[in-house]
């Protein structure tokens, strides 16, 4: 209705249920409220008709990290430097504002036609003062393994988790590979 071109990011909603439902909508208030030249700016969130959740996001140009890698390989390390400072500033004003990222890898790092770096994909984003508290009744795991933090496998969600999973991304960038692999998601975390 306001004319403004946006990028949609959808969620199965539906299947969440009404206490997932209501986190959301809080999370997405907490990260809407974040002003950061290197954070996504979101505009709108809510449910669609079918149930799935949206986030409205600001419309960007240009290309993340991930397919950077893929089409360059390695990066230089000025490059690297610049990059990961933008984005170090930007996980430092979310932490102060209580929103611990999460799930921090190139593939939610966006690199704009004019070079500035932007934090996207809040979408496992945990805010406000529960984002310190572990999960109490089950074990759920939560982010991309290949950059999670020993603290986070284990339930945690802290500020330096996204920390850890920024300087496995530095890793990555410098060296062109990741640096844990295995044959799925407990064969790498039982490697940190």
């Amino acid at each position: 209705d306001l004319g403004r071109p946006v990028a949609l990011r959808l969620f199965e909603g539906a299947a969440l249920g009404a206490a997932a439902q209501s986190r959301f909508g809080a999370e997405a208030r907490a990260i809407a409220q974040l002003d950061h030249a290197h954070l996504v700016k979101i505009y709108d969130f809510g449910a669609c008709q079918d149930g799935r959740l949206y986030y409205a996001m600001e419309l960007l140009h240009g290309e993340s990290l991930d397919k950077r890698l893929q089409r360059e390989g390695k990066l230089p390390l000025a490059a690297v430097v610049d990059l990961v400072s933008q984005a170090c500033s930007a996980l430092e004003a979310a932490h102060a504002a209580g929103v611990i990222h999460r799930d921090v890898k190139p593939a939610n790092l966006f690199v704009t036609a004019d070079g500035a770096l932007k934090v996207l994909d809040f979408g496992v984003a945990k805010a406000g003062p529960e984002a310190l508290e572990a999960p109490a009744d089950c074990m759920l795991l939560v982010g991309t393994p290949e950059y999670m933090a020993p603290e986070q496998a284990g339930g945690e969600a802290l500020p330096v988790s996204d920390v850890y999973a920024l300087a496995s991304v530095v890793y990555e960038l410098v060296t062109g590979n990741l640096p844990f692999t295995g044959e799925g998601p407990l064969a790498i975390l039982a490697q940190k």
